[in-house]
């Protein structure tokens, strides 16, 4: 009986020794998963050196001699500031979610794999002009210079999901203006709504449903032909 509680002692010993090692594992990896902002850099993809100040508030003054080595700043600056929250942001757009979030995110992935933006922006791309390009080119090289950095580790998130980011391209920075666009028009229903009624309601009726905020003027809208659906 003893040696059975002796035993049992010493597992229980090493399995929290074993956690408290892991837990420090895990801290100093978040921690120094945290941006470097002193120092310098040597990348890849610039023209000239950048500057990259940060504020009091963390917020990053980026000069260079061109416009493309600036937006190559704001690129490196993204990265290592919001790489989660960009991995996160072209993955809804792509309706690509659940490979990293599983199957509670299947209805996401569905809705957006509607609406399509991945093709949109492939076809989008060819169509701006080269100097917008340019600058797109080089936004992406910007956040790819964190992305290739093999001292950089990555943010908490991706380490406990045991996640790692593919490359930055150029129509992935189309996909987050994409996103933007939904988190404007999140009032679609309404509108939709809006202008259904707007076909059987003379327009006195139609703000009783919608009145104007006090001040505002009605809502016009122009002469509806057909039926929407």
């Amino acid at each position: 009986m003893c040696i059975a509680i002796s035993w049992v002692l010493r597992f229980l010993g090493l399995s929290v020794l074993l956690l408290f090692l892991l837990a420090g594992d895990r801290y100093m990896a978040m921690k120094l998963s945290l941006p470097e902002l002193n120092g310098t850099k040597i990348v890849q993809g610039l023209t000239a050196p950048i500057s990259i100040v940060r504020d009091k508030n963390g917020i990053p003054h980026i000069s260079g001699d061109t416009q493309a080595d600036a937006l190559f700043g704001l690129g490196y600056a993204h990265a290592q500031d919001r790489l989660w929250q960009m991995e996160v942001t072209r993955r809804v757009a792509k309706g690509r979610l659940s490979e990293v979030m599983g199957s509670p995110s299947v209805p996401i992935d569905i809705f957006f794999r509607n609406l399509n933006f991945s093709d949109h922006v492939a076809a989008a791309y060819p169509k701006l002009s080269a100097a917008t390009r340019v600058l797109l080119d080089a936004y992406t090289r910007g956040v790819n210079a964190v992305l290739t950095d093999a001292a950089v580790q990555l943010p908490p998130e991706f380490q406990l999901l045991l996640h790692r980011p593919k490359a930055w391209q150029p129509t992935d920075s189309l996909l987050v203006i994409k996103m933007m666009s939904v988190g404007l028009s999140t009032n679609m229903s309404r509108e939709i709504d809006h202008a259904l009624l707007s076909q059987q309601l003379s327009p006195a009726q139609l703000a009783d449903f919608y009145p104007p905020y006090p001040g505002d003027d009605p809502i016009v809208l122009p002469q509806i032909v057909g039926s929407l659906y």
